[in-house]
């Protein structure tokens, strides 16, 4: 990021059309919670108060769910439209294809619509109908989404967020996937005063400093010889976005002191946005630098700078128009926040914008930051106490190239790399300069510790692409950054013209030029989008997302396209990652350059500070014409066994597809992103491996990578999976036999035998569930209780049906839990599952509302901010009169609420859940308890749990969730053959078999 620039984040959409009103119920007892909302800094220590009712909220974006198979069929567009065997090769869709194909459903947009409209906001729909915008004040917002909004202290400066996760009507819930906009972040740099040079003719600077025209980019980075072929990015578009106009005139003196011919970019305003103007500030700045990068280096390219004030969008507006209306083939983004600020939702909401992006054939660079490991710091900002390691929410998206910073080395001896004199565009390098990573830890003018390094690491929620399999990084299957790296420090700036400043940047009289130089990662995004206008019209083609054949040609060394970044081209002696330095991205201490945030360590290869490092863009232009030659083999990957215990052996084989020949190269499997053993040599067959099982019961994926070869590209097999069965883990089995019920009203019986496992002791409850249709007029077990230990217990069950119904049997559904290792919570429904293609989901990992609606909306309610400082704690427990029951029978449940030994009594209310929905208007306490009555419709079990809401001298709670396992009414028994479930429960683990009965 450019280490100037101010960069807020208010998230918008660019409005499209508005549909028709269309009232929906908003039932305020019948909402559902949306999980993962509420981002990491909303905590009491930073919390300034309520959030003014008038505070404007622009364009907040609801992101509307997408189907599976419309998912699957997405991720399989975006393999094929880089596979050249393929009919969709670079078959790029237009944002109306993209919305046929993958956009949401009318009855969808219909009913968020409606539930806008009848909330009074006015939404609109982007042309890809993917997501909806609105806009309205804080007060409005948290009305419609039942939350609240503070203001919180955030690196100096004051920000808005929910505190309490947002809910929906039930009856829109299944529509929407996240909503973005309802917390503002902080802007990644503040604003700094550019470097001043003064430049004369017989020397780089008359300090001695050196600085990058656009003639010295080019000659370290190997850019003349593609201009010598013809290439200036003729016929190509670029859209840079940002928050404010630049001076045309500051572009003209530019290009007359670099001896260029550019021409002014053309102003694009989206929609809904306020020009900004010219700022005359940081966002000025970056837009300025932004521009003459990308310009420069293809100054044939159409630049069309496309801008929002901040306080009408800003630059996530911009994006939203460049990519919804296909505004250009490529572009530069050099803002964004880091994703614990951001959150999980906003991460998603432009991954899925950017996949979109992607898809239309837009190449999108973003810089990667300029906080070092911690992207959360703005550039020459005082370290805080509180870093973090965290990246920039937008270079989480697999789908954009996300450009890291470098360092030149070139301190130890400047006269090997830059001569004496400039030339006629100031250009004084002499060639490619050796690099370490971008981290400058002291602030030259002060001698204090400063954060201003490149940012990279490892993303929290957005998978690492298939085309990362294989970097040997412990990344735990998440997407890693940067993808590649420019110069990007205030040791060597850019050349840039601002007149604002005062300054004309036109030599003088004297033959001395007043110039600027500012750095940053900023720099190096725009640079790569102008190097990408160039391409494309080598190619005369759009190219979209072209990460996949970067990292397979960085998997081939031999061919010079990458500046690899290493300890010894950085030359730091006695690396450590707990010093900054040209080595690592690590960050220092407000007093110190130890004691900061750890950060990655640059090596040969991928690195999470360099990514690939820099590039040869003249061998870049020679192997790409290569690489899009080769050939596609097929890698398929087998598994000897997916059932395994730990100790045993797996067999992973993968052998390969081809056309003749056949292919060479090598093989390395992974396990769960890491890779195992060496790379294996291919034969006649493929390549095999014998891995050792260790570790305890999870579900472990598997790839095996292709090196390519001269004549095949590198590729990638498809996941598989085995899973380690618990040892040890304790339970208990149930099994039961048939029940023959001679006529309806008569009784059967079954012999219930309920087994121990693994050593499992204690005291186990049986119970019945009935489905529709099976009346029973009893169900008794004989015993209904019962210790269970070694030897196994049977228990009879009698069962009596009642008078015939007029219903058909409904269907049998049986579901089985058991105690488990904690390891073992992502496999409720046991390891069967594992084979149908379940994975584990980290509980940190922002996830779809639709897979943990129940469980996160308890977590959401435990993490809503409720809680005061002083506040007591307080706990609180539900017990039901009737257990079980049936439908249509009132069930009164109580809530007891306990306070604080030598606190106030606990007053307020409790609000009671049922699934982790609300059920009911909140119930006022009364001498500490709170009694709710439910009728059910539905047969089944359902988790009871209550909440208290708190008070002014206690804080809320929430209590644990009890199972109300309901039964039909009697309605009477037809003949025919029903399923009932018997469910044996010890604490919180149960087992339930279904048992087949049959009444003639």
């Amino acid at each position: 990021m450019l280490r100037i620039v101010v960069a807020a984040a208010i998230f918008v959409v660019a409005p499209a059309f508005a549909f028709a009103q269309s009232p929906i119920s908003t039932r305020a007892n019948n909402l559902v919670l949306m999980p993962d909302h509420v981002p990491e800094y909303v905590t009491s220590a930073q919390d300034q108060g309520p959030t003014a009712d008038n505070t404007p909220i622009p364009n907040a974006a609801i992101l509307l769910a997408r189907s599976p198979e419309q998912d699957a069929a997405l991720q399989i567009l975006l393999q094929e439209q880089m596979d050249k065997t393929s009919l969709n090769f670079h078959r790029w869709l237009t944002p109306e294809e993209f919305a046929s194909r993958f956009g949401a459903s009318e009855t969808a947009i219909e009913i968020v619509s409606g539930w806008l409209h009848a909330n009074g906001f006015s939404p609109t729909v982007s042309r890809s109908k993917m997501y909806v915008s609105v806009s309205g004040n804080a007060a409005q917002f948290a009305t419609l989404f039942h939350t609240t909004f503070h203001t919180f202290a955030l690196h100096g400066q004051s920000v808005y967020s929910v505190t309490i996760n947002p809910s929906v009507p039930v009856e829109v819930a299944p529509f929407i996937r996240s909503i973005n906009g309802l917390t503002q972040h902080p802007d990644m740099a503040k604003a700094a005063t550019p470097h001043r040079l003064s430049i004369r003719p017989d020397g780089t600077s008359s300090s001695g400093a050196h600085y990058i025209t656009p003639a010295d980019f080019a000659v370290i980075y190997d850019l003349n010889p593609v201009y010598k072929a013809g290439y200036s990015g003729a016929g190509q578009s670029i859209a840079i976005v940002g928050r404010s106009r630049v001076s045309n005139s500051d572009v003209q003196n530019f290009a007359l002191a670099t001896n260029l011919t550019l021409s002014n970019p053309q102003v694009v305003l989206p929609p809904g946005s306020i020009d900004p103007g010219e700022t005359n500030n940081g966002d000025q700045n970056e837009a300025t630098l932004d521009v003459t990068r990308a310009s420069s280096v293809a100054p044939g390219a159409s630049i069309s700078l496309v801008i929002s004030s901040a306080a009408s969008g800003g630059y996530e507006l911009a994006m939203q128009y460049v990519i919804d209306n296909q505004a250009a083939s490529i572009m530069s983004v050099s803002f964004g926040t880091c994703e614990a600020s951001a959150g999980g939702p906003s991460t998603d909401f432009y991954n899925a914008l950017l996949t979109q992006g992607a898809v239309q054939g837009i190449t999108t660079f973003i810089s990667a930051g300029d906080g070092g490991v911690d992207a959360c710091e703005g550039p020459d900002s005082v370290p805080s106490t509180t870093q973090i390691a965290s990246i920039n929410h937008l270079c989480a998206s697999p789908n954009v190239i996300c450009v890291g910073g470098t360092q030149l080395n070139d301190t130890a001896n400047p006269s090997q790399y830059w001569n004496a004199a400039n030339g006629a565009g100031h250009e004084s390098a002499i060639g490619y300069i050796p690099e370490g990573s971008f981290n400058e830890p002291i602030n030259l003018g002060t001698g204090a510790t400063q954060i201003f390094a490149g940012s990279g690491g490892i993303s929290t929620f957005i998978p690492a692409p298939s085309w990362q399999t294989g970097i040997p990084i412990s990344s735990g299957g998440f997407r890693m950054v940067p993808d590649i790296s420019f110069s990007s420090s205030g040791h060597d700036g850019y050349f840039i013209c601002l007149t604002y400043l005062g300054y004309p940047c036109v030599a003088n009289s004297q033959g001395v030029t007043e110039l600027y130089t500012i750095a940053g990662t900023s720099a190096a995004a725009p640079s790569m989008a102008g190097i990408q206008a160039l391409l494309n019209q080598q190619e005369n083609a759009k190219l979209g997302n072209i990460n996949p054949t970067l990292y397979s040609l960085a998997a081939n060394p031999a061919n010079g396209v990458f500046h690899d970044v290493t300890i010894s081209s950085s030359e730091v002696t006695n690396c450590t990652v707990g010093t900054p330095s040209l080595c690592n991205n690590s960050t220092p201490s407000s007093t110190s350059l130890q004691g900061g945030e750890p950060g990655y360590i640059v090596g040969t290869g991928y690195d999470l500070a360099t990514g690939w490092g820099s590039m040869d863009i003249y061998k870049l232009f020679q192997s790409w014409g290569n690489i899009s030659k080769l050939a596609v083999a097929t890698v398929d990957l087998t598994l000897s066994q997916t059932l395994v215990s730990a100790g045993q052996n797996v067999i992973l084989t993968a052998s390969m597809e081809s056309a003749s020949p056949v292919p060479t190269g090598t093989i390395q499997f992974m396990v769960d992103g890491q890779t195992i053993g060496g790379p294996i040599p291919l034969n006649s067959t493929g390549a095999s491996l014998t891995y050792l099982v260790i570790g305890t019961a999870q579900i472990n994926k598997v790839q095996a990578v292709y090196s390519g070869d001269s004549t095949y590209a590198a590729a990638v097999s498809g996941t598989m999976q085995f899973v380690i069965t618990p040892l040890g883990s304790p339970g208990f089995n149930v099994t039961a036999t048939p029940i023959q019920i001679g006529a309806p009203g008569d009784s059967g019986t079954s012999s219930v035998t309920i087994s121990s496992t693994n050593g499992f002791s204690g005291t186990v409850t049986l119970g019945c569930i009935t489905e529709p249709g099976l009346s029973l007029g009893s169900c008794v077990f004989s015993p209904a209780s019962f210790t269970l230990g070694a030897t196994p217990v049977q228990s009879a069950l009698k069962l009596t049906s009642v008078a015939p119904s007029l219903r058909p049997a409904g269907a049998a559904q049986a579901s089985a839990t058991k105690p488990r290792d904690p390891l073992l919570d992502e496999l409720p429904q046991g390891l069967a599952l594992s084979l149908l293609g379940f994975l584990f989901i980290p509980r940190r990992r922002f996830t779809d509302l639709r897979k943990q609606i129940a469980p996160l909306a308890l977590i959401s309610i435990l993490g809503a901010f409720l809680v005061a400082c002083g506040h007591t704690e307080t706990t609180i427990t539900v017990v039901s009169a009737l257990n079980p029951g049936t439908t249509q029978v009132p069930i009164s449940f109580q809530a007891i609420v306990a306070g604080s030994p030598g606190g106030a009594a606990p007053t307020g209310s409790v609000q009671f859940l049922s699934n982790g929905l609300t059920i009911g208007a909140p119930v006022s306490l009364t001498n500490g308890a709170a009694t709710y009555s439910q009728t059910f419709t539905t047969g089944g079990t359902y988790a009871i749990s209550a909440q208290y809401l708190g008070d002014s001298s206690n804080r809320a709670s929430l209590s644990s969730a009890i199972n109300e396992f309901i039964s039909y009414k009697n309605t009477g028994t037809a003949p025919g053959t029903y399923s009932l479930l018997v469910q044996a429960t010890s604490g919180m683990s149960s087992q339930t078999v279904p048992v087949t009965v049959t009444v003639q």
